[in-house]
């Protein structure tokens, strides 16, 4: 029996939580035609090579996300943590819910769940609304889970007042919205890994979140072949910045595809 492996990883949005461009800003990044500069609400697809789709995070940009890369089913459905730019496409899963007939697994943090029943409330309890809804299963995760045949494990991580949870695949780690990553928590991770996307919304210092030297320091205690920075807001510059940055990380952009086959870097 052929065992289960991620064959690739798109990033379906790679901005932070305003997007870029950021209603009412006239700065040269979301001003820029370059469409590397245009950056939907973070989310990546995980595709294995047995072809099951799993969605981490559904933002509000979900739907153009879905249309963007052509996605018709979703196997499995991960939650980082519920902050609106992370959550709030939430009901429109239910479009694949009706295609397919079936609940969509929702792999997520108990009190996440907790939340999202809460404000979503129609599609979990008879609230009189009579349109179609989302139908999921929900399944709380601890510290490992296998999802469609991977193995993952999970790292909580601290968010300001929040926690996001951090996924560990064989060769692919997925940590957003963190602001450092506890000393338990890098113990643990299995090194070197090869493909890295960490958050690094701004490039100066943040209350809440990992900046862009931090989450590179980061790329190098992980030894990652390929370290990928995502969540980035408009102080990024896609091809300025892009020129400044060491050899083996490289800025995310909508639509990015990295392929898990033959390892030859970020395609």
């Amino acid at each position: 029996m052929m065992k289960s492996s991620i064959k690739s990883v798109i990033i379906l949005g790679s901005g932070t939580s305003t997007g870029v461009p950021s209603i009412g800003c006239s700065c040269l990044v979301c001003k820029s035609t370059n469409l590397k500069d245009k950056r939907l609400r973070s989310s990546v697809l995980i595709i294995t090579n047995e072809d099951k789709k799993i969605l981490i995070d559904c933002g509000p940009d979900f739907r153009a996300q879905a249309l963007n890369a052509g996605i018709d089913k979703l196997d499995a459905v991960l939650f980082t943590h519920t902050h609106a730019d992370h959550a709030h496409g939430f009901d429109d899963l239910r479009q694949l819910v009706f295609r397919h007939k079936t609940p969509i697994d929702c792999y997520i943090d108990e009190e996440d769940a907790k939340d999202l029943r809460s404000r979503f409330a129609y599609a979990f309890q008879d609230t009189g609304y009579q349109g179609m809804t989302p139908k999921v299963e929900f399944h709380y995760l601890e510290k490992s889970a296998n999802i469609c045949g991977l193995n993952v494990k999970v790292h909580r991580l601290p968010h300001g007042s929040a926690t996001t949870l951090g996924f560990e695949f064989e060769e692919f780690l997925y940590f957003t919205d963190f602001k450092h990553v506890p000393q338990d928590v890098m113990e643990v991770v299995k090194t070197p890994k090869h493909t890295v996307v960490l958050s690094a919304a701004r490039k100066i210092l943040h209350h809440s979140h990992s900046s862009m030297s931090e989450s590179m320091e980061l790329c190098t205690k992980f030894q990652s072949t390929r370290g990928i920075l995502t969540h980035l807001s408009h102080d990024y510059d896609h091809e300025t910045d892009s020129k400044a940055l060491p050899e083996g990380i490289k800025l995310a952009y909508d639509g990015l595809r990295l392929d898990f086959n033959q390892r030859t870097g970020v395609s």
